[in-house]
């Protein structure tokens, strides 16, 4: 059985959102999956981090639409898949990418 504990989960992360929200210009968040999809304020304040265009967000999300949230990023930022065969140049395109959108 699967369960998560939406509070717990919550009491650890939003705050780390919160800080993020006021004081970072790039955003890493490993992950968005399944658990982090069951939590509502989770999903907005990640949601208000990738609208501020004055931050990078940088984030793993499904590789399917398994969710209304995970469809939404997927049609309104860039989205990058990671493969075998790409996963060692993608460093250094992200780190282009990020130079190019000059943070």
């Amino acid at each position: 059985m699967y369960g998560v504990d939406i509070e717990a989960f919550e009491k650890t992360v939003l705050p780390v959102l919160e800080e993020a929200k006021k004081k970072e210009k790039v955003v890493i968040i490993d992950e968005i999956g399944k658990m982090e999809l069951f939590s509502e304020k989770f999903l907005k304040a990640v949601k208000e981090l990738f609208e501020d265009n004055k931050k990078t967000i940088i984030a793993t999300i499904p590789v399917k639409n398994v969710h209304p949230f995970v469809k939404y990023l997927r049609e309104n930022f860039p989205v990058i898949e990671v493969s075998y065969s790409n996963r060692d140049v993608l460093p250094n395109q992200i780190l282009k990418y990020m130079e190019k959108e000059s943070i």
